[in-house]
């Protein structure tokens, strides 16, 4: 299984979007295991079954000030089937309280607005991820929120 590489902040770089590829339309999510939705409808992507890889795009437009001891962990999840029985992650982005011990946080002050990416791929072990859907991790207080859109962009060639 490949190590996926860690997130990082957009500097002035561009993604194209893609409505094909919209995991999640700005919105704000103030709970824990919430689907990435667009416009109150689970938003899945079905990629095929060959191997595919691109980048995992998170544009945060409001969060919060971090309240101690609270994050969260967008994720792109991968399936064997559009049911999602055994989910598996394929990139995250982690934001929220920097005085948390987790070297998964990004960001300048973990919490700042901006763009965010992760690199991505679908295979897992030895199979191939052919569904994809965002999903929403979310401890502490999430109760605060965070307003933010999701989708996935093709590795230029």
């Amino acid at each position: 299984m490949a190590v996926p590489k860690p997130p990082q902040i957009m500097a002035n770089l561009q993604k194209t979007f893609d409505t094909e590829l919209e995991l999640h339309r700005s919105c704000s999510v103030a709970s824990d295991g919430v689907a990435m939705h667009i416009a109150g409808t689970a938003a899945t992507i079905d990629l095929g079954g060959g191997y595919s890889e691109g980048y995992f795009v998170i544009n945060v437009t409001t969060i919060a000030k971090p309240i101690a001891g609270t994050w969260f962990d967008l994720r792109l999840q991968g399936a064997l089937d559009s049911a999602f029985a055994s989910a598996v992650t394929l990139a995250k982005i982690v934001l929220g309280d920097s005085t948390l011990p987790n070297n998964e946080l990004v960001g300048p002050d973990k919490g700042a607005l901006g763009t965010y990416f992760a690199s991505f791929n679908n295979q897992y072990g030895s199979e191939i991820m052919r569904y994809v859907r965002g999903y929403v991790h979310a401890g502490g207080t999430p109760s605060t929120g965070i307003t933010f859109s999701a989708f996935l962009a093709k590795r230029a060639a």
